[in-house]
């Protein structure tokens, strides 16, 4: 587990619509079995995203928005093969948290 690694979904249900999650949980907890995530979406699927809650990221040869609104805790099994990491995008990402938490 690591902070802002986008990982393959494994969740049959929903892995059509959400392919990977985007790890947002702090390392130091990486003993529980739960991780706070957030859905990367394709863009061609999202619809016209909110500037600063729903960043878009370039993973591989496709673009995807983080669902900033849709965080969710979920079991870690759940979560795949680390396909990339958005941590050099740190500051987007918690801007977007920040900013549906907090507004500002």
């Amino acid at each position: 587990m690591a902070r802002f690694d986008v990982r393959a979904n494994l969740d049959r249900s929903t892995r059509d619509r959400v392919p990977f999650l985007l790890e947002l949980q702090a390392d130091m907890l990486s003993h529980l079995g739960t991780r706070l995530v957030a859905p990367l979406i394709p863009a061609s699927a999202f619809g016209p995203p909110a500037a600063r809650l729903n960043p878009a990221f370039r993973i591989g040869n496709r673009s995807y928005v983080l669902d900033t609104a849709q965080m969710a805790g979920v079991d870690g099994r759940i979560l795949g093969a680390r396909s990339a990491s958005l941590s050099d995008r740190s500051a987007e990402v918690l801007g977007a948290v920040d900013f549906l938490v907090s507004g500002i």
